[in-house]
């Protein structure tokens, strides 16, 4: 239960005077010794909560304290080994974000073992500046020259072979075409095939 002792002198010396709401508030804002608040709002703190709340913090910073002189005692290099192992980590993040920059960029190229030409470029001449590679564009152009077979035939080249009795070509897509009277040929063996294709 709450102590509202502390009022008795607003209402006389027994605590016995009655009066209005205008006496009190005069009485009240007479007196030095009592501060009266709304804690309804929670926007008032009790200095006893408030000190517990001062003294946890300080017990917490004084711990991390004494937990930072115990590591240096265990081990005085403790906060560099820390630094290197991360700058370690974000090394290896960024060599992979490297490689798949570098790998989308061979395949964009026309390579068709991407994974294999990486293998064959020389890492330490790149850099990675956002999703580009610096340094890949010339490593590219050398591979092609190195290892053409590694690259899709670029252009609209055709060969022209012999197949048996037909003469196809093979352009740049991949497909095969017969020839005019190879054509012509073609048409008439498969004139009543439904999935021949004219």
């Amino acid at each position: 239960m709450t102590d509202y002792s502390f009022l008795k002198p607003l209402f006389g010396a027994d605590g016995s005077k009655a009066v209005t709401y205008d006496q009190f508030t005069e009485a009240l804002d007479a007196q030095k010794e009592i501060k009266i608040g709304n804690l309804a709002d929670g926007s008032y703190v009790a200095k006893g909560k408030f000190d517990a709340v001062v003294t946890e913090r300080d017990t917490l910073k004084s711990g991390k304290e004494e937990a930072d002189k115990k590591l240096a005692g265990y081990d005085p290099e403790w906060k560099t080994k820390a630094e290197a192992a991360q700058a370690e980590a974000d090394a290896k993040v960024n060599a992979i974000l490297l490689k798949n920059a570098a790998l989308g960029a061979l395949k964009g190229a026309g390579c068709k073992d991407p994974d294999l030409a990486f293998m064959a470029l020389d890492a330490s001449k790149l850099k990675l500046d956002g999703e580009n590679v610096i340094g890949l564009n010339d490593q590219i152009e050398a591979s092609k020259k190195a290892h053409p077979s590694l690259y899709d035939v670029e252009g609209d080249e055709k060969q022209t072979q012999q197949r048996g009795n037909f003469r196809v070509t093979t352009g740049s897509n991949g497909r095969t075409q017969p020839h005019g009277s190879d054509k012509e040929t073609l048409d008439a063996i498969y004139a009543n095939n439904p999935f021949y294709k004219k």
